[in-house]
This record gives C-alpha cells, structure tokens and sequence, in this order.
C-alpha cells in the first residue's frame, strides 16, 4: 500500500524546513562537542545528512514517486561516487589546519545565523 502524496510532501516538508532552520543550531553543537577534532565534526555531520536524507528518500519510495528500480540504480551509482569522495574528502581535510577550520566554519556558521533573522 503506498502513501498518500500528500502524507509524503508534508513529512519531507517538515524534515527539509526542520532540517534547514536547524542546521545552523547543529552545527554549533557540533563544533562545541568536536572542538578538538574537524574529522569528529565531519563524520557526524555527515552521519546526521545521511539519516535525514534516508528518511526522505524512504518516504519518496514508500509513497510510490519514485520507481524502486530506478532509484536502486541510482543508489548503486552514487555509491560508487562515494568511493571515490570519502577518500579524497578525507585526504583533502587533513591539510586543512583545524584552526582554519575552526574559523571558516564558525564563520559560515554565523553568516547563516545572520541570513535565518
């Protein structure tokens, strides 16, 4: 049995506005609790991204929007880009001095801050 698009279009709604307006409260918590680390920030930001994004892809599925077969295929596809991307964003990160990336993304931070009031 498939779910009503409507049911569909409001539960993605909310996790994308919930998920847009909190982001900036995530990640100052984030880098409060990962101070001392860029890559504990980056593996849980990363984390949070990818649960939310599955909820939303299951709800897309489970509403019948998107074909499985498809959507398989797709999955399959950029999960062969994530090989390649982990790996790069990992090396790319470790020459970024953590105090460089501490500011620039307390920076972004705040810009954000400033563009939600």
């Amino acid at each position: 049995r498939r779910l009503p698009a409507w049911v569909v279009g409001v539960a993605c709604g909310w996790v994308s506005v919930t998920t847009n307006n909190a982001g900036v409260l995530v990640d100052m918590y984030l880098l409060s609790a990962a101070a001392t680390d860029k890559r504990e920030y980056l593996l849980r930001r990363s984390c949070l991204l990818l649960v939310i994004a599955s909820v939303k892809l299951a709800l897309h599925v489970a509403s019948g929007m998107l074909p499985l077969d498809i959507t398989v295929l797709q999955s399959a596809l950029l999960s062969v880009a994530a090989l390649v991307g982990v790996p790069t964003g990992q090396s790319l990160s470790r020459h970024i001095p953590q105090r460089i990336f501490g500011a620039v993304t307390w920076s972004l931070v705040a810009l954000g801050t400033v563009q939600l009031a």
